[in-house]
């Protein structure tokens, strides 16, 4: 029987074959779609967590640093570099030459802002430091994930999302454990990371509903059966109905 659902039988019996197909149903029913992409990235992942979360506090600390606001779309065609060293040159003017020169920078860093008054002794640095900020939180792994907006992510929601993938690493590591080829979990991946085990759910809720009724019914009076019971027609459940006899139970 166990070959017949693609497990080596000289090396997993009855038992390891259906203590691994009892896992799936509550691993997957009642949980949500699980990330490809988190799940590919594995903990490379989750170690951008902490550089992202710095990156997004950097953007927001420098938002509040602006003595105006700035789009962002106008930030990121600005000439900063351009702004910086003007601003350096007005400061080694002398007067009046030098408010002459910190007047007209403050006019054209105004032209750029939609709200506020310019400030260049704030504004040119804490726009860079944002710019450089933003370029990293674009440029992150973790844009690749659902739930990504830009500078303003839920990090904890990001995290779910990961921890979701590793909930589901965790449960193919188990299921290979336990004997269930690799190249089979590859087939059914696709499938069970959908929410609720995608195309699967129907039968991982008949799976779990009849393994529970039947430990109900017979854990009161025959506590060793009920175990073996359930196993039998957790494997009748997964089989095709190729692969069973007219009354549905397993062949072979």
């Amino acid at each position: 029987m166990a070959e017949l659902l693609g497990y080596p039988a000289t090396i997993v019996g009855l038992p390891e074959v259906v203590a691994a197909l009892g896992m799936v149903p509550p691993a997957r029913l009642g949980r949500p779609a699980v990330s490809e992409v988190a799940l590919n990235g594995g903990q490379a992942l989750r170690a951008e967590l902490a550089s992202f979360a710095e990156a997004i506090r950097t953007c927001r600390d420098q938002r509040q640093a602006l003595a105006a606001s700035y789009p962002d779309d106008v930030i990121a065609e600005m000439p900063l570099e351009s702004l910086d060293i003007q601003w350096r040159e007005a400061q080694t003017k002398m007067w009046p030459l030098a408010g002459i020169a910190k007047t007209k920078l403050q006019k054209l860093l105004q032209s750029y802002a939609n709200g506020g008054t310019a400030d260049p002794a704030t504004d040119i640095a804490a726009l860079k430091r944002l710019l450089r900020a933003q370029g990293l939180v674009a440029q992150s792994p973790l844009s690749a994930l659902p739930g990504f907006v830009g500078e303003r992510p839920d990090i904890a929601a990001l995290s779910a999302v990961l921890d979701e993938a590793d909930g589901f690493a965790k449960l193919e590591a188990r299921l290979t454990d336990a004997g269930v080829p690799c190249a089979r979990l590859m087939e059914q991946r696709a499938s069970l990371i959908q929410r609720d085990g995608g195309g699967f759910e129907p039968l991982l809720r008949r799976l779990a509903a009849a393994e529970t009724a039947l430990a109900a019914d017979m854990l009161a009076s025959q506590p060793g059966a009920a175990t073996q019971m359930c196993l039998l027609i957790s494997l009748c459940r997964i089989l095709p109905p190729s692969k069973r006899c007219k009354r549905g139970c397993p062949i072979g």
